[in-house]
């Protein structure tokens, strides 16, 4: 393997000059940037990441924890941090944490060890504990979709409370009344303002609300959904937490026999990766996942450049898209 010493003499020039080629090319002169390329190239140098670290004090990687990656909102999350770190000279790393408190530690801790830059990062619940882990650590980080109270660090999420608004207008819109608010873990800000938009909506249009919780799991939409058809309480239509939980939710349908919309409109939150695959199209409340994890990574270049403005929260806009899932015959 070459050495930095070995393309220095090769090029003619000093170790700091090929230490500069890397860090700031723009300085060197067009003649000399040439030379050092050359040699680079002839070598096949690559620079020792854990010897510039310990020279500049920074590694150029930058981690995104999340609770999970089957859902579509963290699949293209992740596609725009990832875009957004390429674009700034960044590796990005990603780790997922199934809301495993001591997975999520382990994660954090381990980040740490190797000297990330920084960190983008969904919690596992609403406490405060592994935030002040990084902070004690000089780890810039930013939140994204979930949201903690006396967290002083930026945030980036989607607008989930219009995306609550948006969803319950629609269906009554429709002409339904009856309309169930399903899934979700009670206490996560998207969930609590999801939940406070259907409120909202259903109280303004002096509606009856219902309203059943468990967690953005598969398996809590389709438990949900069975219990209400034993119990013949299945609503004219239903609002699901999120793109996962409605997975469920349709699963327990087709097990007895129940078409949508036929039987029940269905809307959701976030679209299913696969929504072109299922019969009907589903209505859904989009949000912007990609601006999202693209301008997280955008606020977290800012804090490791060493920006010292207040923490901000960046909330972005949601879009209703309309299909056959909740239209009524």
């Amino acid at each position: 393997m070459s050495t930095i010493l070995e393309v220095a003499t090769r090029a003619g020039v000093s170790h700091a000059t090929v230490t500069r080629y890397f860090r700031k090319p723009d300085l060197l002169a067009p003649i000399t940037y040439q030379r050092v390329k050359e040699a680079v190239e002839e070598l096949n140098y690559v620079p020792n990441a854990t010897a510039r670290a310990l020279f500049t004090g920074q590694t150029d990687i930058v981690s995104l924890i999340v609770p999970a990656i089957t859902s579509s909102f963290y699949i293209e999350m992740a596609d725009g941090a990832e875009d957004k770190a390429h674009e700034k000279g960044y590796t990005l790393t990603l780790g997922t944490t199934d809301k495993d408190m001591e997975r999520e530690r382990s994660y954090l801790e381990a980040l740490i060890s190797h000297r990330v830059d920084g960190v983008i990062f969904t919690p596992g619940n609403d406490s405060i504990e592994h935030i002040e882990l990084l902070k004690r650590h000089n780890i810039p980080l930013v939140l994204v979709d979930r949201q903690i109270k006396n967290a002083t660090v930026d945030y980036v999420g989607g607008d989930s409370f219009d995306a609550g608004i948006k969803l319950t207008q629609h269906l009554i819109r429709q002409g339904f009344k009856d309309i169930a608010f399903v899934g979700g873990e009670p206490g996560a800000w998207s969930l609590e303002e999801r939940l406070a938009g259907y409120r909202h909506t259903m109280k303004t249009t002096g509606l009856k609300e219902s309203v059943y919780l468990g967690s953005y799991k598969p398996e809590c939409g389709e438990k949900i959904t069975t219990k209400l058809i034993n119990e013949n309480l299945l609503p004219e239509a239903i609002l699901a937490a999120s793109s996962r939980v409605v997975l469920g939710i349709f699963k327990a349908l087709r097990t007895h026999q129940l078409t949508v919309p036929d039987d029940i409109a269905l809307t959701c939150v976030d679209d299913v990766a696969s929504a072109s695959m299922i019969d009907p199209f589903l209505t859904v409340v989009e949000q912007p996942a990609y601006d999202i994890g693209q301008m997280a990574m955008q606020c977290l270049v800012n804090r490791i450049k060493g920006s010292t403005e207040p923490p901000d929260t960046h909330i972005l806009p949601v879009e209703l898209i309309v299909r056959r899932s909740s239209l009524k015959s």
